[in-house]
C-alpha cells in the first residue's frame, strides 16, 4: 500500500490523491522496513527510491531516510545500479551485534538439531510425521514458559494433513492428558484469526503448565512472539529456517529442533525451488546446534571463507528494477491513450497471487435482497478463502 503510493499509483486511493501521497512519502520521511526478507521485489524498489532522493547536501531540509531490518539481511540485497555508491557508507552505519557483545539468555540458548528423512508417501507420511511431532513434544522439557511444540509445514495442505493426523493420534492416546492443538495458516477468515494472538500467539500465553501443539505454515516466521520447547519443521530455504529457529527457545533455555526432509524435487518442492532446499540441507548436515550463537558463527565463517556458499543460502535476484525513467514516467498520473494506467505491480510484488476471499449475505426464506442494493463487504464479515490451482 505504501510503495504504490510512493510511486504515485496508490492502491485503493483516488486518482486526485496520487501526487499528494507520492510527495508526502518521498520527502521529509523516515521509512522503517522490517522483515525485508518478505518484501520480494519491493525491497529493490525501496532501495531505488532512496537512491533517487537528492543527498542531504542538496536537500538538507527535506531528507528521506530508510532503515532496512531483518535477522537475515544481506548487504548484497541492497546493491543496485543506482545505490551501489552509497553502500560503503551504509556499511559503516549498519547496526550489528559484535561477537564480544553476543551474551545473555538469547545467545546462551541451546537448540540441538536433528535432521530426519521422511520420504514422501501420501498414504502414510502424515501419520509418520504426527508420531514424530508427538514424540518430540513428550520428550521436550516443560519450563517456565510451558511445553509448546511448533510444527511448521511449507504448504496449507501439508499443515491440514498433519493437523488431522495429530487429531487422530491424540484420540488414541489414553495414557496422558491430550495437549491443546491449534492449526494456523493464512486461509482462515479474519474474525477467526483475530483471537489467535490473545489465546496462544503471544508471550503472555507461554506460562508454566501450558501443554500445547501448534501446527502452522510460514505465517509464524515473523511477527509471532512465542517460545517453543520443541520445533519440528519441514526443510525450507535457509532464510525461512533461520526465522523458524527463532521461534524456539526465544526467551532462552533449551529447545529441541528437528528438520524433516521429505526429499522433494521439481514441482513437488513448491512453493520453493529444489536448489534452495538442497543448499539448506548441505549446511544443516554440518551443524549440531542452531542456536543464535551457532548461526552467527556459521555466517561469520562463510562470509570470510566461503562467500559463494553464503550467496547460495541467501539468493536475491528480482526480475524488475525501478529506473529513473520509470519513476519520471509515473510523474504524469493521467491515463494513456487507451484509458489505462501504468501498472506498478511489477515493482511491488512478483509472482501470481491466486488467493481470493468470497463475501456473501445470507437471506432467510421470507427476506428480500432489496434493502441490500449496495451492501458493503467488511473484513469481519463471513467469508471463505479459495485458491485457484495452477495450470
Amino acid at each position: 500500500m505504501l510503495l504504490s503510493r510512493a510511486l504515485g499509483r496508490g492502491y485503493a486511493s483516488p486518482r486526485a490523491r496520487w501526487p499528494m501521497e507520492s510527495a508526502l512519502l518521498r520527502q521529509d520521511a523516515l521509512w522503517v522496513f522490517d522483515e525485508v526478507q518478505l518484501m520480494d521485489v519491493g525491497l529493490r524498489t525501496a532501495v531505488q527510491l532512496q537512491a533517487f532522493h537528492p543527498p542531504r547536501e542538496i536537500a538538507p531540509a527535506r531528507p528521506l531516510v530508510s532503515w532496512w531490518m531483518s535477522a537475515t539481511l544481506q548487504p548484497k540485497w541492497l546493491h543496485t545500479v543506482d545505490f551501489a555508491a552509497h553502500l560503503p557508507a551504509l556499511e559503516q552505519t549498519a547496526v550489528r551485534i559484535p561477537p564480544s557483545d553476543r551474551q545473555g539468555p538469547l545467545f546462551a540458548a541451546r537448540k540441538p538439531l536433528r535432521l530426519v528423512d521422511l520420504p514422501r508417501d501420501n498414504d502414510r507420511e502424515a501419520a509418520a510425521w504426527a508420531r514424530l511431532v508427538l514424540d518430540e513434544h513428550h520428550q521436550a522439557e516443560a519450563g517456565a514458559y510451558g511445553r509448546i511444540t511448533l510444527a511448521i509445514a511449507n504448504t496449507v495442505d501439508d499443515a491440514r494433513a498433519l493437523h488431522s493426523a495429530l487429531q487422530a493420534a491424540l484420540k488414541k492416546q489414553h495414557d496422558r492428558p491430550a495437549p491443546q492443538l491449534h492449526l494456523i495458516h493464512s486461509r482462515f477468515r479474519p474474525h477467526e484469526r483475530r483471537t489467535w494472538r490473545e489465546q496462544f500467539l503471544n508471550r503472555e500465553a507461554c506460562t508454566p503448565g501450558v501443554d500445547r501443539i501448534l501446527v502452522a505454515t510460514q505465517v509464524v516466521e515473523a511477527g509471532v512472539d512465542i517460545s517453543a520447547t520443541a520445533l519440528v519443521t519441514q526443510l525450507a530455504p535457509w532464510p525461512s529456517l533461520v526465522q523458524r529457529f527463532g521461534r524456539a527457545a526465544r526467551y532462552g533455555g533449551l529447545a529441541r529442533v528437528t528438520v524433516v526432509d521429505r526429499q522433494l524435487s521439481e514441482r513437488a518442492a513448491l512453493p520453493y525451488e529444489e536448489g534452495q532446499l538442497q543448499a539448506a540441507r548441505r549446511v544443516l548436515e554440518g551443524l549440531t546446534d542452531v542456536g543464535l550463537t551457532s548461526l552467527e558463527a556459521l555466517e561469520d565463517h562463510l562470509a570470510a571463507h566461503d562467500p559463494a556458499q553464503l550467496a547460495r543460502l541467501y539468493p536475491y535476484d528480482p526480475l524488475h528494477t525501478l529506473t529513473r525513467r520509470d519513476l519520471d514516467d509515473l510523474f504524469d498520473t493521467g491515463p494513456d491513450l487507451t484509458g489505462a494506467d501504468l501498472d506498478v505491480s511489477r515493482f511491488i510484488r512478483s509472482g501470481d497471487d491466486r488467493d481470493l476471499h468470497v463475501w456473501w449475505v445470507e437471506l432467510g426464506p421470507d427476506e428480500s435482497p432489496a434493502p441490500l442494493s449496495n451492501p458493503r463487504a467488511q473484513r469481519s464479515a463471513r467469508s471463505r478463502s479459495r485458491t485457484q490451482a495452477h495450470g
